[in-house]
């Protein structure tokens, strides 16, 4: 008996320490990547750059990079990656990818089978980011930036720190693109030229890029026009993408200021008026007054109330402009009034949604905002300003 235990006990030992797993991979072993860019080539096939991160025992690469990028082409998304896989020593991992760019040429031809080849692969995440690039994704993918130590990091960073939503865009975008009533939009990002006063120098290297609008699709996915960041700024609040807001008021009554929203919140309400549907539209926020080149005394309330209705009226005229600009130019519904109206009028929906585009061009939308001051910062009236130019 002793003897079948003890034999026991060794064949136990023995499993355990044969046990492991047979088909690991060793970090020494993979290239991650962190970032891809789409392109539409010269030839028709698809482009697709790469920005890996270096391992910290070789990130001494060019001028202390902590990247590289790679560049393969081919007839579809998998072609591209085994051309890509050929002139990669390590084996490719998307799992840490963390921001998708499109460019402006393959956009305008339709994303639908990019996107069918990104999201079908098991490697791939749907909470990453994803813009479209005014010009190439290969040129951005290339530019350096010294406040990170990833190109791609910055992107994503400025997608943040301009008050939206990042890593769930891509996501966004399938819900947006496969409900009735929706068509999708997404941010737009480009490449600073040297020349233009916006770029970062360092090291002597003139670089960057910025975020600059939205990019709105059809309901074929294929990108159709640009919104410049006001009219961006907007539509993500009517979307309730928005987390903070500048609006500027250039010129009014009260004269010109800017306004720091926070808690932007909107709700849309459509309403049944005879064989028409009237869309109610409600922006709500609380905020700040930044800047004003008024003389008004802020401390005051009369002027306060003057300042807080006359930020009311000019932002509804800005966002009617911007609502009216996406219907007659563009006749898509990028604001989800169609969805609204699923929502509260299934039954009418139905007869609805094979024209919508056309009905949503004509649609009325009655515009309400209700934006408060909270604060007017750490004076009344301008400090520059004479006893006498102040008005109380």
């Amino acid at each position: 008996m002793i003897k079948k235990i003890r034999c026991f006990l060794v064949l136990t030992v023995c499993i355990a320490l044969t046990t492991g797993c047979w088909d690991r991979l060793e970090l020494n072993d993979v290239a991650f990547a962190v970032g891809t860019g789409v392109d539409l080539s010269k030839d028709g096939n698809i482009l697709i750059t790469a920005q890996f991160k270096l391992p910290k025992r070789s990130a001494a690469g060019e001028m202390g990079q902590n990247y590289f990028t790679a560049t393969s082409s081919g007839k579809d998304i998998l072609d591209v990656m085994r051309n890509m896989q050929a002139q990669i020593s390590r084996r490719i991992l998307r799992g840490q990818r963390q921001i998708l760019f499109i460019g402006e040429d393959l956009a305008k031809k339709g994303v639908t089978e990019i996107l069918d080849g990104f999201t079908r692969d098991p490697g791939s995440k749907l909470r990453i980011d994803i813009m479209i690039v005014k010009g190439t994704a290969e040129e951005l993918l290339k530019q350096k930036y010294p406040l990170e130590p990833l190109p791609v990091i910055a992107a994503l960073k400025e997608h943040l720190a301009v008050g939206l939503e990042g890593e769930t865009a891509l996501r966004d975008f399938l819900i947006s693109a496969s409900t009735d009533g929706s068509s999708p939009t997404l941010e737009v990002i480009e490449t600073i030229k040297a020349h233009s006063p916006n770029y970062i120098e360092t090291n002597n290297v003139k670089s960057g890029f910025r975020i600059t609008g939205s990019a709105i699709f059809n309901k074929e996915l294929k990108l159709v026009g640009f919104l410049n960041p006001d009219e961006s700024g907007i539509l993500n609040w009517i979307k309730q993408n928005m987390k903070r807001q500048i609006i500027t008021i250039a010129k009014s009554e009260f004269g010109s200021f800017s306004y720091s929203g926070t808690h932007m919140k909107s709700k849309i309400r459509p309403e049944r008026v005879g064989d028409r549907i009237k869309i109610h539209l409600t922006l709500e926020g609380k905020g700040s007054i930044m800047e004003t080149a008024s003389p008004f005394d802020l401390l005051q309330s009369k002027n306060l109330n003057l300042l807080e209705d006359t930020l009311n009226k000019e932002t509804e005229k800005q966002v009617l402009n911007t609502i009216n600009k996406v219907q007659t130019r563009y006749k898509t519904d990028i604001f989800g009034f169609g969805e609204a109206i699923h929502k509260k009028y299934p039954q009418a929906w139905r007869d609805l949604k094979s024209d919508w585009e056309r009905d949503f061009a004509t649609a009325e939308v009655d515009v309400k905002v209700k934006l408060n001051v909270e604060q007017v910062g750490t004076t009344g009236p301008s400090l520059y300003l004479k006893k006498s130019e102040i008005k109380k």
